[in-house]
């Protein structure tokens, strides 16, 4: 993750879903040269997310730990994960967005 050279990068994860409930912890590294603090992660109904609080330091790891429920899910499809940091994109003057995109393949 390098913030300071993009303000959208994606992660894409595909998935065989063969319990109801499927947990997956996604690390990734600052590669940047700046701290980077994550603001919030997002993403459907379906997903509940835990995250590194605090500043992550250029060479630090963090973490999002995604736990899905295909409880209600009759078919395949693909999920979102936002990150917006705190940090503040100098050319576009917004928040940094990182998309984790994950597919999940329904098996029964």
């Amino acid at each position: 993750m390098s913030p300071s050279n993009s303000s959208f990068l994606c992660y894409f994860v595909k998935q065989k879903i063969v319990e109801k409930i499927w947990n997956h912890e996604y690390t990734f590294t600052n590669t940047g040269t700046e701290t980077v603090e994550i603001a919030i992660v997002s993403g459907c109904d379906c997903t509940t997310l835990e995250w590194t609080r605090g500043e992550i330091k250029p060479g630090e790891k963090g973490v999002i730990d995604v736990i899905f429920d295909s409880t209600e899910k009759e078919a395949s499809e693909t999920v979102d994960v936002d990150m917006y940091l705190k940090n503040i994109n100098p050319i576009s003057d917004s928040q940094f967005l990182l998309v984790l995109d994950y597919t999940f393949e329904l098996v029964r």
